[in-house]
């Protein structure tokens, strides 16, 4: 079985993303998406089966692709996107300071950590003053990051929130945010009190915690983290 098979990456659904996706995109992206910029340009690394790319295409958005995975390039390239297979690929002369916003969703932990702050120091080659790069990864802070950080045998990195500003502050970033992905609540009545009450729940767990084995340190315990950093003009 392949990857693409053993995560159920359809080529009918490529490019296609649900209301939920689209919900979280406007929430956590649209902020840091330049409104001053006409048509920003975005770079995904590990764009899978192209739920964000379908995203950005609906926007007024000039997209651009990393995928490792051939069948992927070309399904993208199909829809006339311009993709690499690798950020090496990339001609850094011509795209230094260029990109408004960088995404990686769920990639970085498939990089060996020896790797990462490299990895860090050409995002942000990448990007002009003053803009994002944003990352989603399974929270190795977490008892419950667990099964994200060890259900797929090519994830080969652990990171937590004190490893992300090391590699931040490696790089010259400034740390934004570093927290929970953000909960949406879901339509109908039911479905938002019971994830309001989840909310409520989940406050009322973690703050003890925190209190008694983490010194009242921004720790969190959600399955993922999402990290959000910024290049400042002084960098």
């Amino acid at each position: 079985m392949s990857y693409i098979e053993w995560k159920n990456w359809n080529e009918n659904e490529f490019g296609k993303h649900t209301v939920i996706e689209n919900s979280y995109y406007e929430l956590e992206i649209m902020p840091f998406l330049n409104p001053t910029v006409s048509s920003p340009r975005v770079l995904e690394i590990g764009f899978g089966n192209g739920a964000f790319l379908g995203w950005c295409l609906g926007k007024s958005v000039h997209y651009i692709g990393i995928e490792a995975i051939p069948i992927l390039r070309d399904r993208a390239q199909r829809k006339s996107v311009d993709v690499f297979s690798d950020i090496n690929d990339l001609d850094f002369e011509i795209f230094k300071n260029s990109f408004d916003l960088i995404v990686a969703f769920n990639v970085i932990e498939h990089i060996e950590q020896k790797d990462l702050p490299e990895f860090f120091l050409k995002i942000r080659s990448l990007l002009k003053s003053a803009a994002y790069f944003i990352a989603r990864f399974p929270n190795g802070d977490s008892p419950f990051g667990r099964m994200n950080q060890h259900g797929d045998l090519t994830h080969v990195t652990t990171l937590g929130r004190h490893k992300l500003f090391q590699l931040a502050m490696m790089a010259e970033f400034e740390v934004i945010r570093v927290a929970a992905p953000k909960l949406l609540l879901q339509r109908g009545l039911m479905k938002k009190i019971k994830r309001m009450a989840g909310n409520i729940l989940r406050f009322c767990i973690e703050k003890p915690i925190r209190f008694l084995y983490f010194d009242n340190q921004e720790v969190v315990f959600s399955a993922d983290y999402i990290a959000v950093l910024k290049k400042n003009d002084h960098s």
